[in-house]
């Protein structure tokens, strides 16, 4: 019993380090959100806001993995004593009510900024070919002035 407890303990810890990476997710997408709206998107900001991100699920990962093993371990003793782990239970119900309401809002955010990162690089795949344009009528411009050849002049009288 007293072993249950503490991996009881140990579940609702994991839940509470999961609402803390959760919401690190949610600054994180917020912070994506005003890199996307800018003007011109910094990608090494953005790349790094994503390894943050990997880093967090990654995280998040494990502690479902460790959360589970531990349910398993922890699920016959729970079912048959009930009553006597209420309030453990009842606050790990609580926080995955809370983990179900940031996984929503992380949802939205998400949708939200794929739409404005899709539109970043809609803008960005314009000016590339835009410059690209730029760059042919350039070229073509230096080859047609290459190809003219500086004639002598043909009517001159060459007698000194």
């Amino acid at each position: 019993m007293a072993q249950t407890g503490q991996y009881i303990e140990m579940m609702a810890e994991s839940l509470k380090k999961k609402t803390k990476l959760l919401s690190s997710i949610i600054g994180l997408n917020n912070k994506l959100e005003e890199l996307a709206m800018q003007p011109e998107m910094d990608m090494d900001a953005f790349r790094n806001l994503l390894d943050e991100k990997d880093e967090c699920a990654a995280q998040i990962t494990q502690l479902d993995n460790g959360f589970e093993a531990l349910f398993e371990k922890v699920r016959g003793e729970l079912q048959g004593r009930k009553e006597q782990f209420r309030e453990q239970i009842l606050a790990m119900q609580q926080l995955i009510k809370v983990i179900t309401d940031q996984i929503v809002l992380i949802q939205k955010a998400e949708e939200k900024n794929r739409t404005l990162i899709e539109g970043q690089f809609s803008r960005m795949k314009k000016s590339v070919r835009e410059a690209k344009k730029g760059m042919d009528v350039a070229q073509n411009y230096y080859k047609s002035m290459s190809k003219m050849q500086v004639v002598d002049a043909q009517f001159m009288d060459k007698k000194n």
